[in-house]
Parts: structure tokens; C-alpha cells; sequence
């Protein structure tokens, strides 16, 4: 049993009991006689079942190991808070390297989907340019003297309707630039 930082994982037990400084107050540490006498199998010191916890404190501090003993203690001490520091430092580094690996994933992210709105708007404006650069390469002029505007229109409803176009979008009186004033008269 390693006694060095008692049952809770930290120095509880060596700097009241064993600091270098007061080695006369050692007896009066407040700490249980199991825990000295596991310190004195720690460091090797023999000691009866009849002894007191004053007896177990005064084989300690007379031992000729004590001051060594202490030191190395004190060397562990400094040696584990270094290595939790140390581990500490790792967490919070690793922590803020997958924020920011988080963080530059999210901005990706709505880089490649602005990306995809932007290619999709401009793909729409170029398919509704296309379109009506096709409709206008598929359907004829109108020509008064030889068809009816009534044909002309349901045909241009029909070639709209294959080029894809939202009739909805589509105005119900034609452009009147291109018709003679006598096609303009039938509406």
C-alpha cells in the first residue's frame, strides 16, 4: 500500500506528518495509527501491536531514513503534480484542436453549400436563358397570311411545355412587336 498520497490520490498524509520543518510536532499529526503504521512498513521500521500512536510518530522520526525518506516523498509529490499539469495541458490543447477542427468542418460546410446555391442559381438563370433561346429557335415567326393565331399559340404552348418553361410565368397576350396589325386585331 502506497501511503504516499493516502486514499484520496493526493499528499494528505506527508506534508502534516513528515515536512521538514517541525519534526518535534510529528506526534501530533492527525492521522490514524493504521496509516503511521503502514508509513513505518513503507520505510521499514519495525514496530509492536502494543505501540501507541506517539511510539509509531517518535520510531519515525528517529529513524535514519526519515529525512531521505521525506525527500524522496517530496520528489514524487513534485514529480506527479508536473504530470498532471502536464496531462491537463494535453486535455486542453487536444480540446481546443477539435473545436477548432469543428469549427473549420461547420465553415466548410456552409462554404460548399453556398458554393451549391450559387451554381444552382446560376445553373437555373442559364437553363431558363437556354430555354428561351431554344423556344425561340423552335417555333416560327408568325405569319398572318398564311396561319391562324390560335395555332400559333396552342404550338407555342406545346414547344414551351417541352422546353421545360413554367407556364405560369408565361403572359397570355404574346409579344405584339412581331405581329402584323391584322394578327393584332384577332385578340
Amino acid at each position: 500500500m502506497n501511503l504516499l498520497y493516502g486514499e484520496l490520490g493526493h499528499h494528505s498524509v506527508f506534508p502534516k506528518c513528515l515536512s521538514l520543518g517541525p519534526l518535534r510536532n510529528l506526534h501530533h499529526a492527525k492521522h490514524r495509527k493504521e496509516e503511521l503504521i503502514a508509513l513505518d512498513d513503507d520505510m521499514g521500521i519495525e514496530i509492536s501491536s502494543n505501540d501507541k500512536k506517539i511510539d509509531i510518530c517518535e520510531k519515525v522520526k528517529n529513524s535514519p531514513d526519515f529525512e531521505e525518506f521525506v525527500r524522496g516523498c517530496l520528489e514524487e509529490i513534485v514529480k506527479q503534480r508536473e504530470e498532471l499539469k502536464a496531462q491537463a495541458e494535453a486535455a486542453e490543447l487536444k480540446r481546443t484542436e477539435a473545436l477548432k477542427q469543428e469549427r473549420e468542418f461547420e465553415l466548410e460546410k456552409i462554404r460548399i453549400s453556398n458554393a451549391a446555391e450559387v451554381s444552382s442559381v446560376a445553373s437555373t438563370r442559364i437553363e431558363k436563358s437556354k430555354n428561351r433561346l431554344s423556344l425561340k429557335n423552335r417555333m416560327q415567326k408568325f405569319d398572318a397570311q398564311v396561319s391562324d393565331i390560335s395555332m400559333y399559340l396552342a404550338l407555342f404552348e406545346r414547344q414551351a411545355r417541352t422546353a421545360g418553361m413554367d407556364l405560369m410565368h408565361v403572359t397570355s397576350h404574346p409579344p405584339t412587336r412581331d405581329l402584323p396589325a391584322a394578327a393584332i386585331g384577332q385578340f
